[in-house]
Order: structure tokens, then sequence, then C-alpha cells
């Protein structure tokens, strides 16, 4: 019963749109199937049959993750609002901002973390870079 929950939570959290579909992650991935705690791939009978016995149950404790979790994700967003944080990928770097990866100079770079780093500590650094 406990694999079937964890790979139910996969199914959510990874927003996998059908069962078949999901099996066929677990039928891929060894680690999938290891991390739910699977040793075969159980039979579409089986997750439809556990979802009609605890469909209320199952919806309870989903309800129950987000009420637990929104609290959690809006304090990390209410810290990150309007913070643009550089990120590395394929030797160049960016500033997600909106919906666009920006390409920035060394310079702007050098900037952008100068600024994380005074908004961090609350006070201006001299030191040089």
């Amino acid at each position: 019963m406990i694999p079937l929950l964890w790979a139910l939570i996969i199914q959510r959290i990874f927003s996998i749109p059908t069962d078949s579909l999901l099996l066929t992650f677990l039928e891929y991935s060894k680690d999938l199937r290891e991390f739910c705690g699977f040793t075969k791939v159980p039979d579409a009978s089986k997750i439809t049959r556990f979802k009609q016995e605890f469909i209320d149950d199952l919806q309870m404790f989903f309800d129950s993750l987000v009420n637990l979790t929104e609290p959690i994700l809006q304090e990390i967003d209410a810290e990150n609002e309007g913070s643009e944080v550089p990120y590395s990928a394929y030797g160049r770097y960016y500033l997600r901002t909106a919906d666009e990866d920006r390409e920035v100079s060394p310079a702007e770079l050098k900037n952008s973390l100068s600024q994380m780093n005074i908004k961090k500590n609350g006070k201006r650094l001299n030191q040089k870079f």
C-alpha cells in the first residue's frame, strides 16, 4: 500500500496526467521504482483499485500537503521577490527575469552578486572582487 501512495505522490508532484504514463515511468526508471518501494511495476488495475478505495483519503492527504507547503513556498517567494539570482549554464551566466533568460556580462554578474550580498548582510561591502 505504501509504494502505491508514493507513486501517486510522484504522479501529483510531476503532474503525470495518466496512470499509464506513471506506469511507464516506473517501468523505465529503476530509481523511481526503488524510491516508491516497488520490486516490480504494479498492474494498472491495482492502481485503479487503490484510488477507488482510498479516493477521499487521498484527496484529504494531498490537500493537507498543500496546506503544509504553501506557507513555506510563499515565504520563499517573498524573500526572493524582485531579486534576480544569476545562474550558470554551458559556461555562461544568465539572469531569469519574468519569463526570459538574459545572458549577463561579467560586470553585470559582479554587480548582481554584490547587490545580493548587500541585501543578505544589510550593508554595503567595501571589498573589491
